[in-house]
């Protein structure tokens, strides 16, 4: 039951995710052009489809373990670089004037990289085996990325709510950066999870392992309910912030 949650959370936060870049693609040839909302689409987009394509990878290795190789390492390679453009958007749209965020940005993209060598090195791919110390070390690599979003995007629903009080911003923009902090805050439980899993069966405690990965599962499904509520605005969210969904 919980791979069956976890298999079914990845695949809506992959679903939401393709959908989501494909309308922030749209939103950018219509408006600005190349920018961030074109940045912002990649992002999302290719981490969808990383994550999909490493979900379902195994599946295939009794068809084709090329296929199934392909896919897996695929997908992973594919969700490192969504992370890496990840920090690129951060940093260009929380903190554009700053001199920091370049460093950081590389230090991140350059444990992302060695955590990916460590792992083609070790893994019996395409299988994946999560208790290896190097799938530990690539959860908190995924970790660091989705953890600085959510304290920028944080810091700025904090500052949207001292502006909201002003009435110099509307509701729902404010509403929006806390959506992103939540999703965000989301992964890195998610990543955390994904440590305590392994840890939990090595000590014995099946159902405590049981537990922990269905609740990844669920952490998938509520970050992927929370990006569709946040890009895509349903009537009944909107309605809240008297925005009209026409």
């Amino acid at each position: 039951m919980a791979d069956w949650l976890l298999l079914g959370g990845k695949a809506a936060f992959g679903a939401v995710a393709i959908a989501t870049g494909l309308r922030l693609a749209r939103v950018a040839r219509s408006s600005e052009g190349l920018g961030v909302h074109s940045l912002a689409s990649a992002v999302i987009f290719v981490g969808g489809i990383g994550l999909a394509a490493a979900a379902v990878g195994p599946a295939f290795g009794d068809l084709s373990r090329g296929l199934a190789l392909t896919l897996t390492l695929g997908g992973d390679a594919l969700e490192r670089l969504s992370l890496i453009g990840l920090c690129v958007f951060v940093a260009n749209v929380f903190r554009g004037a700053a001199s920091w965020p370049l460093p950081l940005t590389a230090c991140l993209g350059a444990a992302l990289g060695a955590s990916l060598g460590w792992e083609v090195e070790v893994q019996p791919w395409p299988d994946y085996d999560a208790a290896l110390p190097s799938a530990w070390v690539t959860q908190v690599t995924f970790a660091l990325p989705f953890l600085w979003s959510a304290i920028e995007a944080g810091r700025e629903w904090l500052l949207g709510r001292r502006r909201l009080a002003l009435g110099l911003v509307p509701e729902i923009a404010v509403a929006r950066f806390g959506l992103w902090a939540v999703a965000c805050l989301g992964f890195v439980g998610i990543c955390a999870l994904a440590i305590a899993v392994p840890l939990a069966a090595e000590a014995g405690s099946v159902e405590l392992a049981h537990l922990f990965k269905a609740a990844r599962g669920a952490l998938y499904f509520g970050v992927a309910l929370t990006v569709w509520i946040g890009m895509f605005e349903p009537a009944f969210y909107a309605r809240r912030f008297d925005v009209s969904t026409a």
